[in-house]
């Protein structure tokens, strides 16, 4: 549905065969049911341009509620290239992003399949077809009331797989880098996230961290299946009255189970008031860090608490 002002040209050289559009026109107050998407996309204006092979889209201003978005669109009409796309917006909240892309992300596996646990579902003609090339940036990427500042990254994605390159986010700070991988074959999406954050505020220090992180489902389900590992390094941190620490750097494990995150930590090396440690941590069913490392020759136990990021002043 929408409005368009502007000039529209068909033109078929011999009988027998297809004709073809060209045109150049304003389109206003469109709406377009894309296969995919949970809720129409909603074009305020763009600028259209109709060619024998391609149709383009430029001045785009758009919304897939609630995220707004501006850009261009290159569609090329035999298929067998990638669609081409920018966009640009303003806010991009993931727990939104995926509300959008619920019916690709989660699909009916069927009884039969469901019975067997195969896991499998029947892959639509439109997500097979899905053949897109594209550059997505944001002003502020969020999950929850987490911020990763201004982002952006490529996403390539054909069929059942999206590959996400060159993520980069900047807050304060915080930079972020990485890759993601998307497995849509299966009745719920697989993830695969490889990268590093630096630079981020963390109980009045600084915390690195570089590693991979799994996962499947949607909503809940992200949580629940997560597990993740990778190296680490801090400066200045305070995890509670006698667990200051100058430096700490090491490598972590991290599960998700039924009685709550299992967080261990390797190859824990760590210094406090000139004094030097190594040795190995975990956490513990209430949420206290417990380092048992080795200084001098004698064992020494910290701990503190990994949560809140930001703890309140003491009074």
């Amino acid at each position: 549905d929408g409005t368009w002002k502007g000039s529209l040209a068909f033109e078929q050289q011999e009988e027998n065969r297809a004709g073809t559009w060209t045109g150049a026109f304003d389109l206003t107050a469109a709406e377009l049911d894309v296969a995919g998407l949970a809720s129409p996309v909603r074009i305020a204006s763009a600028a259209v341009q109709m060619l024998p092979d391609q149709i383009v889209l430029t001045r785009l201003r758009a919304r897939a509620s609630p995220l707004a978005f501006e850009g261009e669109y290159r569609h090329f009409m035999e298929g067998k290239r990638p669609d081409r796309f920018r966009f640009w917006f303003p806010e991009m909240q993931l727990v939104e992003v995926e509300k959008q892309l619920r019916p690709t992300l989660a699909r009916d596996a069927g009884l039969f399949a469901m019975a067997l646990r195969l896991g499998r579902s029947r892959v639509p003609d439109w997500l097979k077809e899905r053949n897109l090339d594209g550059v997505i940036q944001t002003k502020s990427l969020r999950a929850g009331d987490g911020s990763f500042g201004a982002a952006r990254a490529r996403v390539v994605w054909n069929g059942t797989s999206i590959h996400v390159s060159g993520i980069e986010s900047m807050l304060d700070e915080m930079a972020g880098a990485g890759k993601l991988d998307v497995d849509l074959s299966a009745a719920s999406p697989q993830y695969r996230l490889a990268g590093t954050l630096r630079g981020i505020d963390y109980r009045d220090g600084k915390l690195d961290l570089e590693g991979a992180l799994e996962t499947a489902g949607v909503g809940l389900a992200l949580a629940a299946n997560a597990k993740a590992e990778g190296v680490f390094s801090g400066l200045g941190f305070d995890l509670g009255p006698d667990a200051q620490m100058d430096e700490i750097s090491g490598d972590y494990r991290l599960e998700m189970a039924s009685a709550g995150p299992r967080l261990s930590l390797g190859k824990v090396q760590l210094t406090q008031g000139g004094n030097s440690y190594h040795g190995q941590g975990s956490i513990q069913a209430d949420g206290h860090l417990v380092l048992d490392v080795v200084g001098a020759g004698k064992p020494v136990r910290f701990t503190g608490m990994l949560l809140p990021l930001h703890p309140p002043p003491a009074p």
